[in-house]
């Protein structure tokens, strides 16, 4: 999961009491918000639900390039 803050944009709702952003960039590259993340019985975030333009943001916000 990146930890790393990335620049951010629009709020666009909440999760887990932190902000949805409408699109966020990371390493150069812009995301778009797509969906929160699925977890398992662990409260982890399987990264196997991930296609390859996706990004886990914390707390289990999924970014699409």
């Amino acid at each position: 999961m990146n930890n790393s803050k990335p620049d951010a944009s629009k709020v666009i709702g909440q999760y887990m009491g932190r902000p949805i952003l409408a699109s966020i960039t990371h390493a150069g590259q812009s995301y778009d918000y797509d969906r929160i993340a699925v977890s398992d019985r662990d409260e982890t975030f399987p990264l196997a639900q991930l296609e390859s333009n996706e990004l886990l943001v914390s707390p289990g916000l999924i970014y699409k390039r």
